[in-house]
């Protein structure tokens, strides 16, 4: 990796739950990318869409299949009680 310039300052952020010894704190990795071009754009937002969607459809399945067990409770209820349970003559 050649440097753009003669000096460049680089801040990070590192967290943490492990005690840091000094033999470990001088370590460090740098992650660098060129701008994303046009295509590599559209294919990121097509893939988070894609997730956004799948995980719409996971919170929807659940609701309707919690729909479908309170139903079912509310019927197995309802079929328990006859006309004559709720003072009906």
């Amino acid at each position: 990796m050649e440097p753009h310039c003669l000096y460049s300052q680089v801040a990070f952020i590192g967290i943490s739950n492990w005690a840091l010894d000094p033999a470990k704190m001088n370590r460090g990795i740098l992650v660098q990318r060129e701008v994303p071009d046009k295509e590599e754009l559209i294919e990121s937002a097509r893939l988070l869409i894609v997730h956004v969607f799948i995980l719409v459809y996971l919170y929807l399945d659940c609701l309707f299949y919690l729909s479908g067990k309170h139903y079912d409770i509310l019927c197995f209820i309802t079929r328990s009680f006859d006309e004559s349970d709720l003072g009906f003559i």
